[in-house]
């Protein structure tokens, strides 16, 4: 039962009748204005699609996202279900052997109409639910309970959310008086607000509140501790709250893992012949190894060995291809050879970690790696450096596109990649990545640094 004035469920079955008769008026009016149709298929074709549209609706939770207020989010989700229902419809049409009988001059105006109609439905909700919320109907009335600074900031916060229509009718440190006091305010729910440890306080509450059918929830307040990618969610009924974690959702790290997948094999096929052809004037110039790997840490914190194309010369005695002990090259190093150095300025060097993204090691989008000992170097003077690593490395990120690239000189320097990094993973979505790539492909090869 999410806060606010979300819809009620007999609101959300209007909602979905409406959806149907959009849904279906357009397929009608679609049909009628392509005659060469069979009279059958005519008739069917409504009765069929217009069922299927909504159960795919429900499938993608269009209906059940309807419960949290947020016009932007309910527009998403039903056109995630709208593209399902078509795709249905069209594998259903092909498996069936009757697809030459939905030409695209029906199929295509229905799916995009369809689309429309879908959004304008809830263009119309929000508009009479904020309508109401503003009129003074339909808000939710809240008690809230609690320590005086655990409520001040749950307050605030509401105050930053006016959609939600929640209204604080009463605000106290304890339960108020007897039943009959309560049922005077009129509430629809009760907040307890405070630590992790109040349980002093949660129990006596819900034990006053026993005999009134009133919801109560607890809102911890997380102001004093070091939470990072808050989340809450059930194991078989148990209750688990997600402290420090990736701020990435099941379905968001599905989905850029399947970004990974595609768009990794696309590019290492792409680069490919200007990688071989990268490789064949390193192994004939005398450098060392075409390849060098380096160990760093990953997903999890753990120790991935990062490709790239050796820039510099090779010391049979000192370090090799795969040691950890390299050391890192400072501006003017010596040990850098002239084609290395055009690698480098050209950001060339990094093609071979598109095998690690391939591997499933890194990502094309993400917080640099850094070697081990340099994130040793900082993890006591920056706490959150490590955050960095809830989610897999890129070879491009944020930080990278914000300037803030090559070498770390000062904390100072790491601080604001770390901060860039963090911001990349609180704000993701696949356009954030998109933007990123495009902005690395036509901006983010030039590297000034060592």
């Amino acid at each position: 039962m999410s806060l606010g004035n979300a819809l009620s469920p007999r609101a959300r079955a209007l909602v979905a009748l409406a959806d149907m008769v959009v849904v279906t008026a357009i397929l009608i009016v679609c049909l009628s204005l392509h005659d060469s149709m069979q009279s059958a298929v005519r008739v069917m074709l409504p009765v069929i699609v217009a069922p299927w549209s909504i159960l795919a609706l429900s499938l993608t939770g269009s209906y059940r996202v309807l419960t949290v207020p947020g016009c932007f989010r309910w527009i998403r989700v039903a056109l995630t279900g709208m593209g399902l229902a078509i795709s249905g419809v069209l594998v259903a049409a092909y498996l069936m052997k009757v697809s030459e009988q939905l030409p695209r001059l029906v199929i295509v105006p229905w799916a995009c109409w369809s689309a429309c109609g879908l959004v304008m439905v809830r263009l119309i909700v929000e508009a009479i639910r904020l309508h109401g919320i503003r009129s003074g109907r339909g808000s939710e009335r809240i008690l809230l309970i609690g320590p005086q600074e655990s409520r001040a900031r749950f307050l605030a916060h509401l105050g930053l959310h006016p959609e939600l229509g929640a209204v604080v009718v009463s605000s106290t440190a304890q339960l108020p008086g007897e039943l009959p006091e309560l049922l005077a305010l009129r509430l629809d729910r009760v907040v307890i607000c405070g630590a992790l440890d109040q349980s002093l306080l949660i129990v006596p509450t819900l034990a006053a509140l026993r005999d009134l059918p009133l919801p109560v929830a607890f809102a911890p307040d997380l102001h004093h501790l070091p939470v990072f990618g808050l989340q809450a969610e059930t194991i078989r009924g148990l209750p688990l709250l997600h402290l420090s974690a990736s701020p990435l959702s099941e379905q968001q790290q599905v989905i850029k893992a399947l970004m990974d997948l595609v768009l990794g094999w696309l590019l290492l096929i792409l680069f490919s012949p200007l990688m071989l052809i990268i490789a064949t004037i390193l192994k004939f110039s005398g450098s060392g190894a075409v390849l060098f790997a380096q160990d760093r840490h990953g997903l999890g914190g753990r120790v991935i060995r990062v490709f790239k194309f050796r820039t510099m010369r090779a010391k049979p005695d000192k370090a090799g291809p795969g040691t950890s002990s390299f050391r890192p090259a400072v501006e003017n190093d010596p040990r850098i050879t002239a084609f290395g150095r055009f690698l480098r300025n050209t950001s060339l060097d990094e093609l071979p970690q598109f095998l690690n993204v391939v591997r499933g090691e890194m990502s094309i989008v993400g917080p640099r790696p850094h070697a081990i000992l340099h994130n040793k170097e900082y993890t006591d003077e920056i706490g959150e450096l490590m955050r960095r690593h809830y989610v897999k490395p890129g070879i491009t990120g944020l930080a990278q596109i914000s300037g803030a690239r090559g070498a770390t000189l000062t904390t100072d320097d790491m601080r604001r990649r770390v901060a860039l990094d963090l911001e990349y993973m609180r704000t993701w979505s696949v356009w954030l990545d998109l933007r990123i790539m495009v902005q690395t492909a036509f901006a983010g090869w030039v590297n000034t640094q060592p």
